[in-house]
């Protein structure tokens, strides 16, 4: 049984809890479960753990601590070579801004990129390529982008390390963030 078997929870973030995300749905649910019957929770920032003792104080008071991720191995920098086999791989012949992750308002704010790029000059000449997410971009990011190249790909590590290193920028625009771990990859990846 749950409650009596010794468990730590890993609690990479507090987002759901902090932008009240519904409260009852199942994954939310166990997440909150697991924290309450775990011994020890170990989150990946300070910042989390202190969400965590504000949101579940009784159940969290002394019993947590921080474990912050790294970045593995797979994420080192390119060769220009590689970088550019990998542009010509997936279409990508302008400069592009790199989205990894959810784009929707629901986490992240990735529309606030499309709407930047309504407003730049010259914005035929850059691309936004999306990885991770959902699975479409939303319609209306595409008409604020208008004129602006919009691709989407699902990439293992390696595909992702190169998007990385052939991006302009990372744009990385969270609502609220636990341990943003795209960051750290990028600028391993040297973007």
């Amino acid at each position: 049984r749950p409650e009596r078997t010794t468990s730590v929870a890993l609690v990479t973030d507090m987002i759901p809890e902090m932008l009240g995300f519904q409260a009852d749905l199942p994954q939310w649910r166990e997440k909150r479960d697991c924290i309450h019957l775990a011994r020890r929770c170990l989150a990946y920032t300070r910042h989390c753990v202190h969400d965590m003792r504000r949101l579940y104080i009784a159940s969290s008071a002394g019993r947590t601590s921080v474990a912050s991720p790294g970045v593995g191995e797979a994420f080192r920098l390119a060769g220009d070579e590689e970088v550019a086999a990998f542009r010509a791989r997936h279409g990508l012949a302008k400069p592009y801004f790199l989205l990894s992750g959810p784009r929707e308002p629901r986490e992240r704010n990735g529309r606030a990129l499309f709407r930047a790029l309504a407003r730049l000059p010259g914005r035929e000449r850059y691309a936004v390529l999306c990885v991770g997410g959902e699975a479409e971009i939303a319609a209306e990011s595409l008409r604020e982008a208008a004129g602006v190249e919009v691709k989407r790909l699902a990439l293992d590590d390696d595909g992702l390390r190169l998007a990385y290193a052939g991006a302009l920028e990372l744009v990385h625009v969270p609502l609220y963030e636990g341990f943003p771990l795209a960051v750290a990859e990028a600028m391993r990846c040297g973007c």
